[in-house]
């Protein structure tokens, strides 16, 4: 099983098992909550042991935190030592609201991608009155998996200091189910809150067309909540309010978009794969902590046109797991690895196909030219 693909397991167990938690919980279930908010901390704890140096890791840690609490709050009204305890905040209580750890330098490339937010976001937030005519609050990035979408968001998000709400678009309606649209309005009270406070605002849908998308067929709920988020939306632009409060979702199958929310994202930008010169920002980027021999970066970067930006991360963590591999199987436990070399890389290139096709890029830039906003 692939990095990606381990990490996603473990990301959507670990949402999974907060959401059975949320309902036991409702259900008077406390005994068997604790036990799925323990799975869960279980999950978000292999995947920090995944990549240690992962950026967002300190969102993970945060979400451990909260379910910690979870844990400990739940144990004491077993006892009967806790006073009344209202549901319906479970969902907040598990929001991160706190501004990753990311940096601009962490993003490698996507220059054109990061002018247009800190233009849009950025200045505005540090010199308001220069922008008289308002800027975008509602922000669209889109493009293939794995290019750095959340990692701009969490970049922004850190420049800022913002609050920072990662909400899970994949179980927003089953979390929320019966009274979505109510706690669509609650997540943004809670923003307007911080807002009163001074502070900027950043809520960060995920696979936004899950709930922003066209569908065959939707149910009561369904439509309420997405009317919801379409009135939230226009209260984010209302004209001569200057609100610090910003929506950013991020997709990977805009087409699929409503258009009623295109036309409300009034920035949209699409997050490419990276091109030659970034791949070999990315190489040096990832290589560095293996200490390689000197490598040949530009044929690393040759032989994985149409790559992105994930897919080299995990051929260096695959030559980071061939030289361990060496250590314990060759040259004893107590040994250190050696250095590795560009044949190294080139081989684990030859094992790993790209996760994005060219028919993919086409359809991104099909749509790009239809809706760009930048």
């Amino acid at each position: 099983m692939s990095y990606n693909t381990t990490a996603t397991y473990l990301q959507n167990e670990a949402a999974r098992l907060i959401e059975d938690a949320i309902k036991l919980e409702k259900s008077g279930n406390y005994a068997k909550a604790i036990e799925k908010y323990k799975d869960a901390i279980d999950c978000l704890s292999k995947l920090i042991e995944l990549d240690p140096t992962y950026q967002l890791n300190k969102l993970y840690i945060q979400r451990i935190a909260q379910c910690q609490a979870k844990i400990n709050e739940l144990k004491q009204m077993m006892e009967g030592t806790t006073a009344e305890y209202a549901v319906s905040d479970t969902v907040y209580n598990l929001v991160l609201n706190e501004a990753p750890d990311v940096k601009w330098e962490d993003v490698i490339g996507l220059e054109e991608t990061k002018r247009a937010l800190i233009e849009s976001i950025i200045y505005p937030s540090k010199r308001p009155e220069l922008f008289p005519l308002g800027w975008p609050r509602n922000i669209l990035l889109y493009g293939p998996p794995g290019c750095g979408k959340t990692l701009l968001c969490a970049a922004v998000a850190s420049e800022i200091k913002s609050v920072f709400f990662n909400v899970d678009a994949a179980s927003l309606f089953s979390k929320w189910l019966g009274e979505s649209e109510k706690n669509v309005a609650k997540l943004f009270n809670a923003a307007r809150k911080y807002e009163s406070e001074n502070k900027v605002v950043i809520i960060f849908i995920d696979e936004a067309d899950s709930i922003f998308g066209v569908t065959n067929y939707e149910v009561g709920g369904e439509i309420r909540l997405r009317n919801q988020f379409l009135k939230e939306m226009d209260g984010l632009v209302e004209k001569n309010v200057n609100r610090k409060i910003y929506l950013i979702a991020a997709t990977n199958k805009p087409w699929l978009m409503d258009l009623a929310f295109i036309r409300r994202f009034q920035l949209r930008l699409y997050v490419p794969p990276p091109d030659f010169k970034t791949r070999v920002e990315l190489f040096k980027y990832y290589s560095k902590a293996l200490n390689p021999l000197q490598l040949d970066f530009e044929k690393l970067a040759s032989a994985t046109e149409g790559y992105s930006a994930s897919d080299i991360k995990d051929i260096c963590v695959m030559v980071q797991n061939s030289l361990a591999r060496e250590v314990f199987e060759q040259m004893g436990m107590a040994s250190k690895p050696r250095q590795p070399t560009t044949e190294d890389f080139l081989l684990a290139i030859s094992k790993r196909k790209p996760s994005i096709t060219q028919e993919m890029i086409k359809r991104y830039e099909t749509w790009y030219q239809e809706f760009r906003s930048y």
